[in-house]
């Protein structure tokens, strides 16, 4: 920190050490802080997508899911090839309830870069989602684009993060 407080000391309307705070702080987990410093940084350049998505992750973060889904429709319209916002809008709207949301930018983030694993997953999720019928049951035809997107994320990273989570959704809709 002390490196960014010299460089503000030097141009303090800079967003770019505005935008460094918010990633160390971040990096810390300090989300409060991160928020702070990204909203300061976005005071100086306001249409900046990197900007908009650090601070939106950070608000995902600490479960303001409205204000990100905010930020995120904004980059995607500055940026309609981020892969990395559609697929952070997907989770957004999963967060929210918002199923077909989720599935028409989990599969914008597909189609961006097919080799997204965590977008694979995440499609998989709201497949399941959108299949679930009020008794509980999941449609046939939801549940096996589901496991496709599913296998399809362990195909391009076995070793991912509650890979055995996954493994358990895979055979529990495979039945």
């Amino acid at each position: 920190l002390m490196v960014t407080a010299k460089a503000e000391r030097i141009d303090p309307n800079a967003g770019e050490v505005k935008e460094l705070f918010g990633d160390i702080y971040e990096s810390k987990k300090d989300y409060e802080q991160a928020i702070a410093s990204y909203k300061r940084a976005m005071e100086v350049d306001s249409n900046n997508p990197r900007i908009m998505s650090s601070l939106a992750v950070a608000y995902l973060k600490t479960n303001r899911n409205e204000p990100a889904r905010e930020l995120l429709a904004s980059v995607v319209l500055l940026q309609p090839d981020n892969g990395e916002a559609y697929k952070h809008l997907g989770y957004c709207h999963l967060r929210l309830g918002e199923v077909d949301g989720a599935l028409e930018c989990y599969g914008s983030a597909v189609d961006i870069d097919p080799n997204d694993w965590d977008a694979q997953r995440g499609l998989g999720v709201a497949c399941v989602l959108k299949g679930k019928h009020k008794n509980g049951t999941v449609d046939e035809e939801w549940k096996t684009k589901a496991i496709e997107h599913w296998n399809r994320s362990l195909d391009i990273r076995p070793n991912q993060p509650s890979r055995e989570r996954l493994l358990k959704l895979i055979k529990h809709y495979s039945k």
